[in-house]
């Protein structure tokens, strides 16, 4: 079954290393029919998170206090997150995650290796192009692949 549009949104293809990221972008060139659309929502691509980084965050969600201390690391480029999460009753549970920082080249790179085209990037779609002030990027891609 071929689809007319995938979606990849909240900065999850951040959580991708590279080699499975680009086994994602081969494996939605597949699914997509001929001019088919992909559209990638991050706020993590380099040209985002290289100037916003901080060292430490803090948020309430409810009762909840997440408390979240960010590492940079290189090769391949990534934000370490360990979070503290605070229960009302002051139980604390800790987490770790990673976000791998791509820049848009780079992306560009692997979409087209796998038979797609970077044709956009919005930060509000399709009614704003994406500038380095913005805090998030929309990526619209086409399939341009014939192949199959």
């Amino acid at each position: 079954m071929e689809y007319d549009l995938a979606i990849c949104m909240g900065n999850s293809i951040n959580f991708f290393p590279p080699d499975d990221l680009q086994l994602l972008f081969s494996k939605v060139a597949q699914a997509l029919k001929e001019n088919g659309s992909f559209l990638i929502n991050s706020w993590t691509i380099a040209e985002i998170a290289y100037r916003t980084f901080e060292k430490y965050s803090e948020s309430k969600i409810g009762d909840i206090l997440f408390s979240n201390e960010i590492f940079f690391q290189l090769h391949p480029a990534r934000y370490r997150v360990e979070c503290t999460m605070t229960l009302p009753d002051g139980t604390k549970e800790y987490k770790t995650g990673i976000d791998y920082i791509y820049s848009l080249n780079e992306l560009e790179r692997m979409l087209n290796h796998s038979g797609l085209i970077l044709e956009k990037v919005y930060s509000i779609p399709g009614k704003k192009e994406f500038t380095l002030e913005d805090p998030r990027a929309y990526i619209i891609v086409r399939n341009k692949r014939k192949d199959k």
